[in-house]
This record gives C-alpha cells, structure tokens and sequence, in this order.
C-alpha cells in the first residue's frame, strides 16, 4: 500500500495544513505540521462516493467545514476536539441542478463565519461557528446580471472590510455588501475577464485570464492603474500573487517563468534563476497555487493532485516535501474504511478481510498468487490506486 497521498482541497492555518486526499479509494482527511513535517489522518470522510474529493473546505475555530464540489446539499463537518464527523443536509431550494460547474467557487473566512460561494444560483452559504449553525443567503444581483452569469473563477474572492470581490468567468467582477448582501457588478473593459485576485498594501491586484494589462484599484481613492505587460506577446494566467517585500511575484499558470513586479515602479521583469521545474507546460488545468508563507519569509506552493509541497525560500531555491502517512496509520486507516470494506464485499470471495489487508502488506507475495487467494478483480483495483 502506497503512503504516498494526493492532494484534492486543502487550507493552512499557523503552520498547519489540512487536505482531503483525492484519487484515492479511501476518502480521508489529513493533518500536516508543516514544520516538522509530520502526517496524521484525522479519519474516513462520509462520502458515498469519490466525486467530492476536490470539495472546497476550511476551518475556523475547533471545526473543518467541507462543502460538496457537485450539486448536492451534503456539508460535513469536522470537530477537532471530538473527532468527530457530522453531515448536515441543507435546503435542497437553493441548487440550481447545472453539473456543468462546481457547487461552490470559493470559501473565505468573514468573521465568525465561513462563507461559501455558490456558482450560478446566486447564493452564499453561511457557516456560523458562534452558534453552529448554516444559513443560506441570496445576492440581491444588479439587474443587467443574471444568476447564470454568476460563475465564478476557483479560489479567487478576497475580503476588504465587509466587501467581498468575486471575479466572474463572462468578464468583470461582483463586489457584494456582506451587510446586506446587495451586489454591484464591476466592469472595466469589453474583452478584460478577471481571472486573479489579492489585496496588497490596500492596492487590489486583478490578474488577466489573458492579455497584457494587470489592472490595480486602490481602495482608499479608487483610483485605477494599468500595468502592461511590454516583453511577452502572450500572456497566460497567473495562479498566485505573492507579497515578496520589494516585489511582487507572479506565478503563472502554465509558463515556467515566474515574473517579478517592482513596488516602486511597476516595473515587470523575469524573476532570473526562479524556476517552476514541476510545471508542465501546455497544460489547461489548475497548476500551483501558493498555500502559504511562514515567518522566514518561505512560500510554499501546492500543485492541484500532486504528493507535494514545493517551497520557495528568499534566495530562491525550490525544495520539495513528498506527504507520506505513516504506514501502522494507513494500515489502522485500511482495516477500519467503509470505503474499502464496501469494495471487498461487492466481490463475494471466501476470505475475511483481516487477511486479504495482510496479503496486501506482504510484499514478497507472488501477484499470482494473491490473484488466487483474494480475487484478481479486488486486487487489480486496490493495488492500481495505491501505486
């Protein structure tokens, strides 16, 4: 068994990240300090099925809350001091059925409360963590926007007081009044389409999905500024924003080359010997994000379904940190999973469960001869997903 595990959704608080695993046939949780770098499963996600496995989730307080990723009305919730989970079903009102795009967008934390950004149905999904409890509400949208536009880019809202900035995959953005939750919708120009957001030093930086021009808004004076990119005739999306002290580090999302922004002029440069080695070029899915930035000043990077955590230091070297479970937990994990206790039982062998997991860690076993013990079946799918 392979203790190697995969990352679907994760958030890092103090130094510490949770992640649910994906592609992976047990749903669990997990806990990494990233400090000293020890892994530890909190347990068995009550999922039905893998679909979920890149649901957003977050956590305020002494509780991980985990929304759905498709159109279903199941959150979970973690209590860290009990260890326990609990499923609360919401009002099944408030989904809009399209399985074209995730039920939420994004999570942000707003005070006591997490909130959770529906696509395309015009909701935000409170989590109050004062009293425990979920409310639904609906954006008030201006009228030349319609529910249906209200799609937006993953992981890409931020918070400035009680306004929070969403950008909209037709273009623009939505500012929405958490007070009230009366939205306006920010347009700038007919072909710009936000892709990227961060607020630094009160300066609200809005990355291109493409184009040539980063555009700032300063939210004291609302005043606009453009940065256009001069040196590059393509540019790609940049996944991550980073606050670098004298500079601004843009992370792209498909180039290798992480360009640098001069706080003094603007001034956009390659950011020499900063090399994104585990990108893949061409490649039209999510690539790295940054996760967080300790107090030396350390980024550490996640890439979307890799084992890895990349880490980035202030003279520019890139480590690696490979997350391994440690292996009595992921055989514990095993011998407890519903998950996987479902799969050996759909297959109907003469053999108890206990014993297949021991053919399992007994690697100088002949795959031959397991095939005959437990079942070609159950051991071609256990051993595919934990390669």
């Amino acid at each position: 068994m392979n203790d190697l595990k995969r990352f679907g959704s994760m958030t890092v608080h103090s130094g510490t990240l949770f992640f649910v695993s994906c592609n992976d046939i047990f749903p669990g949780l997990y806990k990494v300090d990233l400090i000293d770098r020890t892994v530890e499963c909190l347990g068995e996600l009550p999922w039905e099925t893998y679909y979920d496995e890149n649901a957003l989730l977050e956590q305020i307080g002494d509780v991980i809350v985990i929304a759905p990723r498709w159109h279903k009305r199941r959150f979970i919730v973690y209590d860290m001091k009990l260890h326990t989970f609990e499923t609360v079903f919401l009002n099944q009102e408030v989904w809009s059925g399209d399985t074209s795009v995730s039920a939420f967008s994004n999570v942000i934390r707003f005070k006591d409360s997490l909130l959770f950004v529906g696509n395309k149905n015009g909701v935000v999904v409170e989590y109050n963590s004062k009293i425990r409890e979920f409310f639904v509400h609906k954006l008030l949208i201006p009228k030349n926007i319609s529910k249906h536009d209200l799609s937006f880019f993953w992981e890409s809202a931020i918070i400035r007081k009680n306004l929070l900035y969403l950008p909209i995959k037709k273009g623009g953005i939505l500012e929405v009044d958490l007070v009230n939750y009366h939205s306006d919708y920010i347009k700038f120009t007919e072909k710009y389409q936000a892709f990227n957001l961060n607020c630094i030093e009160n300066i609200l930086w809005i990355m291109p999905y493409y184009g040539k021009q980063i555009i700032l808004i300063d939210l004291k004076t609302g005043k606009h500024e453009l940065i256009c990119f001069s040196t590059q005739e393509k540019i790609t999306p940049f996944m991550t924003t980073v606050d670098y002290g004298k500079e601004i580090l843009l992370f792209p999302m498909f180039d290798k080359c992480i360009l640098s922004v001069d706080k003094s002029n603007y001034k956009i440069s390659e950011k020499h010997g900063f090399k994104m080695n585990a990108l893949e070029e061409n490649q039209t899915e999510r690539q790295f994000s940054a996760i967080y930035k300790d107090s030396k000043q350390n980024v550490y990077l996640q890439k979307n379904g890799s084992s890895k955590i990349w880490i980035l230091n202030r003279e520019g070297f890139f480590s690696e940190v490979s997350i391994r479970i440690p292996f009595e937990n992921i055989k514990n994990i095993y011998k407890s999973s519903k998950a996987i206790k479902r799969i050996f039982l759909t297959e109907r062998k003469e053999i108890k469960f206990d014993t297949m997991m021991q053919i399992l860690e007994m690697k100088q076993y002949e795959e031959q001869t397991i095939n005959k013990k437990v079942g070609e079946n159950i051991w071609r799918f256990l051993r595919s997903k934990n390669e």
